[in-house]
């Protein structure tokens, strides 16, 4: 008789266990069907887009950020006083002084413009204009004319002013293209240019050219060493 009641409570508790771990089954499934007809997952998808177009636009903000002004980089009326051991033998400044110093101001706007350490890679069409001589005020001025990817034009210019007269001359101008490096000494990418003057656009687009006979000469230089050997 013991015997029969304990294995009928032991049936009974069994049964009531697979009943329990039966029902939450049947629920999951129940909800999952009916999350699903309600559209939960069109929801997620949805969700899932919008945080696409909301990384696309912060990317875009993002480049839009990284466009800086001319006038936040350029150098204006760097003075240099020119003194006796500043002249040549014809007692007129000293041509490599001055393109020293135009390198150096130049770097100083690649630099600022870019954030990184910047090297010289070429000095495109230095012209002298005209001499300045001893007791004359030189005027620096340096600006980005263009940006690509890596590289940056900076263009720059001398004025001579007397000041005894109060004459200004223009005696020097030059473009140097220098290149952004990071860390590892290796180029990087620099941010791009916003023009706001008709003269920063001209600039702009002059420099497009400029650059495209570089490229030019680059080739005509590879092809003269390939066909003699030069």
């Amino acid at each position: 008789m013991v015997g029969t009641l304990v294995m009928y409570i032991v049936k009974f508790f069994c049964n009531t266990v697979k009943r329990t771990n039966a029902r939450p089954k049947r629920l999951i499934q129940k909800n999952h069907a009916e999350l699903k007809n309600h559209g939960i997952f069109k929801l997620q998808f949805q969700i899932r887009s919008y945080s696409e177009v909301i990384n696309t636009a912060d990317s875009k903000q993002k480049s839009v950020l990284t466009s800086k002004k001319i006038s936040e980089s350029a150098v204006y009326e760097n003075i240099y006083k020119v003194f006796p051991n500043d002249l040549n033998s014809y007692g007129t400044v000293f041509g490599g002084m001055v393109m020293s110093e135009l390198d150096r101001i130049a770097s100083v706007v690649a630099e600022r413009h870019s954030g990184h350490t910047c090297v010289t890679a070429s000095v495109d069409a230095m012209h002298f204009l005209g001499p300045a001589g001893q007791g004359d005020i030189l005027l620096f001025y340096a600006s980005v004319n263009r940006s690509w990817h890596t590289s940056m034009e900076i263009g720059a210019k001398v004025l001579a002013d007397n000041f005894k007269t109060g004459e200004h001359r223009h005696i020097i101008s030059a473009y140097f293209t220098f290149v952004a490096l990071d860390e590892n000494k290796k180029p990087t990418d620099v941010p791009q240019i916003t023009l706001e003057t008709p003269i920063e656009k001209r600039r702009h687009t002059e420099a497009g050219e400029r650059r495209e006979l570089r490229r030019k000469e680059k080739e005509d230089r590879h092809l003269s060493r390939q066909t003699y050997g030069l």
